[in-house]
């Protein structure tokens, strides 16, 4: 069977609120995620690669029929990562062996087996349609494989970009007047007695730490889901949101989720229950246009009111195609983020000169920052370091 994930559905804010938070969480989803086999996995990660490759099914009789009519088109069309995990051969060596009698008919087999075995956990129903088992397995895989990576470069445990103390981000140091006698650096406080000469400490050598007040953050994160997105892009950018998810909530920063296209596929308003964006992001497919302006639209009243910082971060590959005229449409829509406090970052990935133009103008507007991404691995760090500079 599937790994039963509902003992992980319910943890929202009250469970956060008690202490448990992401640590339980991850605590719970990554237990689930070792115990289960290599073939569990591998199935997870099949599902991930289809559903980014904008299928939401998996049909051994017609994927063997497209690789043995044209494999150039099936390669192009299904990608070479769900080619790898149906088959459990590269794309070169069934290239190379494809006409061959003999392979055919145990590439056949061996697609089959694949289905009856994914039929049999309840991952994909008769039809082939992906179950919500099989969607929550696809998350479990991505987001532990997310987490590995964020823990070899440093960004999980104390090896975050700035260290907090319970009172906020620690900025420097100042002389130590009224303040709360937790925030007194006793190294400099010793220092500065040694260096005036003072054979006890002095009232006048106690230093405090000087500790920059900062509230939560409310985050939207919104990814662009357009036909263009579709494979590597995609999949980068989900895990780039499971990243910033599990690293705000890990600090009571809320966030939500929009997934656009030509319209709005899902939206999450911002929350703590990090399953919920965890599966919502498994989901998102890519399909149509990108409709820049009605994901701005969207963030707008999604946002809580209050005195906290408000922060959108946008994920696309490209121009805004919908609308009369998209630009100016969607430089509107930024202006009025900003007029209610909202900062808006954008992160391009492989940009042209034209949409790197107006994406430095939309991230000028919004008082936030722009990012050009060429390496498609580094897409979470970015992420993670555009969230900790407003932190």
């Amino acid at each position: 069977m599937c790994p039963d994930i509902k003992n992980t559905e319910d943890v929202d804010e009250a469970e956060i609120s008690k202490g448990n938070g992401n640590s339980s969480l991850n605590n719970q989803l990554s237990r689930i995620v070792s115990e289960s086999d290599e073939n569990k996995q591998k199935d997870g990660r099949l599902i991930s690669a289809a559903i980014n490759q904008g299928f939401s099914s998996f049909t051994p009789d017609m994927f063997f029929e497209n690789l043995a009519k044209d494999f150039s088109l099936t390669k192009k069309m299904f990608g070479e990562k769900l080619l790898r995990f149906v088959t459990n051969y590269s794309p070169d060596y069934i290239k190379k062996n494809i006409n061959i009698p003999e392979f055919k008919r145990e590439l056949n087999s061996i697609i089959k087996r694949r289905f009856d075995d994914m039929y049999r956990e309840g991952l994909v129903d008769y039809e082939g349609n992906f179950t919500e088992e099989g969607i929550k397995l696809a998350a479990l895989v991505m987001y532990g494989e997310e987490l590995d990576k964020l823990q070899i470069k440093g960004y999980l445990g104390n090896k975050t970009l700035k260290e907090s103390s319970a009172y906020g981000v620690q900025e420097g140091f100042k002389s130590f007047k009224d303040n709360n006698f937790k925030d007194l650096d006793i190294k400099k406080t010793i220092r500065l007695a040694i260096r005036r000469a003072h054979k006890e400490i002095q009232k006048e050598d106690l230093v405090a730490k000087d500790i920059k007040q900062k509230g939560l953050i409310s985050l939207v994160y919104a990814i662009d889901a357009s036909g263009s997105m579709r494979g590597r892009k995609l999949e980068a950018a989900k895990k780039a949101g499971i990243a910033l998810a599990f690293s705000s909530i890990e600090k009571r920063d809320k966030i939500g989720l929009i997934i656009f296209n030509e319209e709005i596929q899902n939206k999450i308003y911002p929350t703590l229950n990090f399953n919920e964006v965890l599966n919502n992001i498994a989901q998102a497919k890519p399909l149509g246009q990108t409709n820049l302006t009605k994901a701005i639209q969207t963030s707008l009243e999604m946002f809580p009111k209050g005195n906290l910082t408000k922060h959108l971060i946008l994920i696309t590959d490209a121009m805004p195609t919908i609308g009369d005229d998209p630009k100016r449409e969607v430089l509107k829509e930024i202006s009025k983020l900003r007029e209610l406090g909202i900062n808006v970052s954008l992160i391009g990935i492989n940009l042209d000169e034209e949409s790197e133009e107006l994406s430095k103008e939309i991230a000028n507007i919004g008082k936030g920052r722009f990012f050009v991404v060429r390496d498609i691995e580094e897409l979470d760090t970015i992420i993670l370091d555009d969230y900790y500079s407003f932190r």
